[in-house]
C-alpha cells in the first residue's frame, strides 16, 4: 500500500506538459479489512488531449488520490463474486479546484470482482474482472489482479479471498 500513495503522491508533484486534461484514468488499490471490508486508493490521472496518440507520460497534467472504504453489498454485479459500497474521501490532488471538486472524482459508489479469467488478453495468468459504479449503474472498469503481480511476485490465490491487495487497472480512458 505504501508503494501506491508514494507513486501516486509522486505524479501529484510531476511536471505538467499539457494545460488542459481532456482524459483521465483511474487505477485502483484495495486491501483486506477483516474477512469483509476493504480500505483503497483510486488515483484519478488526468492527461492533455495530445495522451490520446501515445499514450506519452509526457501530457500528464494533474491527478486526484482518493481514499476509499468498502462494506460488502449484495447488490447485483454482472458476474461478481465479491462487490462492496464504496465511501470516499478526496486525499490530495495538484488539480485545478474546479476539477479535483468536479462530481467524476468522487463518483465511485461500489466497486466489484468476478473469478479469475482467463482471457487472452489478461495482464496476468490470475487476472479477474473489476467492476464499477460511478453512480450511473455497474460498468466494466478493466483488470483485477494481485497487487504483488505488478513487482513480479506471486500469488496463490485463484481468486479474491481477502488475503491479499488487489490492482484494479482500467482498460478504458475517460473522455472530459
Amino acid at each position: 500500500m505504501t508503494r501506491i500513495i508514494l507513486v501516486a503522491l509522486l505524479m501529484v508533484a510531476a511536471c505538467k506538459a499539457d494545460p488542459e486534461p481532456a482524459w483521465g484514468l483511474d487505477p485502483m488499490y484495495i486491501e483486506p479489512v477483516g474477512d469483509e471490508e476493504i480500505i483503497g486508493f483510486q488515483t484519478w490521472e488526468f492527461f492533455g488531449d495530445r495522451w490520446k496518440k501515445k499514450h506519452a507520460g509526457k501530457h500528464f497534467v494533474c491527478a486526484a488520490v482518493i481514499e476509499f472504504t468498502g462494506t460488502p453489498t449484495t447488490a447485483s454485479c454482472p458476474k461478481c463474486t465479491h462487490a462492496w459500497k464504496i465511501e470516499s474521501t478526496l486525499l490530495e490532488s495538484d488539480c485545478p479546484n474546479a476539477l479535483a471538486t468536479d462530481p467524476l472524482v468522487l463518483s465511485l459508489r461500489r466497486i466489484g470482482l468476478t473469478e479469475t479469467l482467463s482471457a487472452e488478453d489478461a495482464p496476468h495468468a490470475k487476472t479477474s474482472e473489476g467492476w464499477a459504479d460511478y453512480g450511473y449503474g455497474w460498468e466494466l472498469h478493466g483488470w483485477a489482479y494481485p497487487d504483488t503481480f505488478d513487482n513480479g511476485g506471486s500469488s496463490n490465490a485463484t481468486s479474491w479471498d481477502a488475503s491479499e491487495p488487489y490492482a484494479l487497472w482500467p482498460t478504458a480512458a475517460w473522455p472530459l
